[in-house]
């Protein structure tokens, strides 16, 4: 599946309709994969030999056959076997690749051409799916998620059975993971790396920071294994451990090792799944492909494509410990609930117009020895490091008396960082305006004025597919001279704001001992926002951080 540099969250192809307990989007028809493509099923196998297409049957074939959905890997090794079932006058089987949503969908709208079997790469989509009745038949492969390291990042030593942070510190950044909505081990992998973390405050913020990082990057499985030779864009990543085999099998010059998590391993594992009431699904063509799944010729079929079968503990990847750690349990409705909304927050691009406080008593010192315009200045250069280059970011200064008897005055518009205008970037140019705030420094603190102006004109240009924020840093409490609203004032028409349907939070940052961090948390309290005070420049990336986390779902 392709995907832009900087791609909107997706909601994923394994978001299941019907399950407000995990999802708080609706699930869209646009997304749901056709599990056929017409009126007539056909089925080419990956060699490109054509299978039997219905059409002319025989007087014994049913009149339907058994459709079978399943993943992607699993596609053709099934193809290979349902071929054994079928004959030149006669399709009983029918394999085709389709999503858990796809699945749902078509069996909830009792399409016609709907599966009869499906087989997921965990049960737990079954347990997702709402589908009832679902009769659970034989595992007929496994693969343990993995994480694959390509040839250039061997030399961080990664390799063998390794924690989780020692996973993530080695790699040095050059880790991957696709949507966990769209992978199953992505899926498992996120778990995994969120309880190495923690539940502390700490470790919350660090999982945030690279779900952020990891979610505004083209990160499909698809596309790091497409990269995976090529040194300046490779990545370690998720995946099966059936998925390296297969790749490897064809790059034999540039082959994948594995790493193996040391808190545990979670598995992928390939079920029969029958639903009831499909056409095509009669007892006697279930219990034949059955048979045909389970029998000697399916182990080997499954052996040879990278997968294991039930029983066996001998890798599939050359290099791969041989010994794995013991299995983890699947995520519970909780966990994925937890894990999808972690991610979707984390997802969302922001488009954030900063403000920042120009007054005279910025040229004070702050608590640890620097001016407090120099800190706003690190503090802001230390954000720009850290934020997605597809945020949409403005600035502008405040003071008394900018513009006349107007408060504030705009430095920079609104313009995505990776935007370039006369051969530079929107980045580019923030950081130089922001090095030349000591020389803007004069008069008092029109806060109030300012963070009303700042909030209408966020609202003016309101971006309903972003998070929209205003963000105010400041060291002192308002101090406009010549005159201008009230607190009081400033929360009424606030709160009056909030209910046109365009939602914008003011994020506050103090800067100075002189902060009035109590008007500034009832600003931010009225806006859904947030008032925090930050005493050197890295405290900016906590802020950030924390406004990610404190998100809707």
């Amino acid at each position: 599946m392709g995907r832009h540099s900087a791609p909107e969250p997706r909601r994923g192809r394994h978001a299941l309709p019907g399950q407000g307990r995990f999802l708080s989007w609706a699930v869209a028809l646009a997304l749901v994969t056709a599990l056929v493509g017409g009126g007539v099923w056909a089925w080419r196998a990956a060699d490109g030999d054509e299978q039997p297409v219905a059409g002319e049957q025989s007087e014994d074939c049913p009149e339907s056959p058994l459709r079978i959905a399943t993943t992607n890997e699993m596609r053709v090794p099934l193809g290979a076997l349902v071929s054994q079932g079928n004959s030149t006058d006669c399709v009983r089987f029918v394999v085709d690749t389709a999503t858990p949503l796809a699945v749902a969908n078509a069996v909830h709208g009792n399409d016609p051409l709907r599966p009869a079997v499906w087989v997921p790469d965990s049960p737990l989509w079954a347990r997702e799916s709402g589908l009832s009745g679902l009769q659970q038949g034989p595992t007929i492969a496994t693969s343990p998620t993995v994480v694959a390291v390509p040839q250039s990042l061997r030399g961080a030593n990664v390799s063998g059975t390794q924690p989780w942070k020692t996973i993530l510190e080695r790699t040095g950044g050059r880790f991957g993971m696709d949507n966990p909505a769209d992978d199953t081990p992505a899926l498992m992998s996120l778990k995994g790396v969120a309880e190495s973390y923690g539940g502390s405050a700490a470790g919350r913020q660090q999982l945030t920071g690279l779900v952020v990082k990891m979610s505004h990057s083209d990160n499909a499985s698809s596309t790091m294994l497409t990269d995976a030779d090529d040194p300046k864009k490779a990545r370690a990543f998720p995946t099966s451990e059936q998925a390296v085999a297969a790749y490897n099998t064809e790059h034999t010059g540039s082959k994948l090792s594995v790493v193996v998590p040391k808190e545990g391993v979670a598995q992928l594992r390939y079920p029969v799944l029958r639903i009831p009431g499909s056409p095509g699904g009669d007892d006697a063509a279930y219990e034949r492909f059955t048979k045909l799944v389970t029998s000697p010729l399916a182990r080997t079929i499954m052996r040879n494509s990278g997968f294991r079968v039930q029983g066996e503990t001998t890798p599939t990847v050359q290099g791969a410990p041989v010994s794995l750690p013991s299995s983890t349990p699947d995520p519970s409705a909780q966990d994925l609930s937890a894990l999808l909304t972690a991610w979707n927050k984390a997802a969302r691009e922001s488009r954030m117009l900063v403000v920042l406080d120009v007054s005279g008593s910025m040229l004070r010192k702050a608590p640890k020895g620097d001016s407090r315009i120099n800190l706003a200045r690190k503090a802001g250069a230390v954000g720009l490091q850290t934020l997605p280059q597809s945020t949409e970011m403005g600035l502008w200064v405040f003071s008394t008396a900018q513009q006349g008897k107007r408060d504030y005055r705009e430095v920079l518009p609104m313009r995505r960082l990776d935007s370039t205008i006369g051969g530079s970037s929107q980045a580019s140019m923030l950081g130089a305006a922001l090095d030349t705030m000591p020389s803007e420094v004069r008069g008092d603190t029109g806060l109030y004025d300012t963070v009303l102006a700042a909030y209408r004109e966020a609202q003016r240009n309101y971006n309903p597919g972003r998070e929209n924020s205003v963000v105010v840093v400041t060291d002192g409490a308002n101090e406009d001279t010549t005159g201008g609203i009230s607190l009081d004032g400033l929360l009424g028409e606030l709160r009056r704001l909030q209910g046109n349907g365009k939602p914008v939070s003011v994020v506050l940052v103090g800067v100075g001992p002189s902060t009035n961090l109590d008007a500034m948390r009832k600003i931010a309290q009225a806006t859904g926002g947030s008032a925090q005070v930050a005493e050197n420049p890295d405290d900016m990336v906590g802020i950030f951080l924390k406004a990610v986390e404190s998100r809707e779902g």
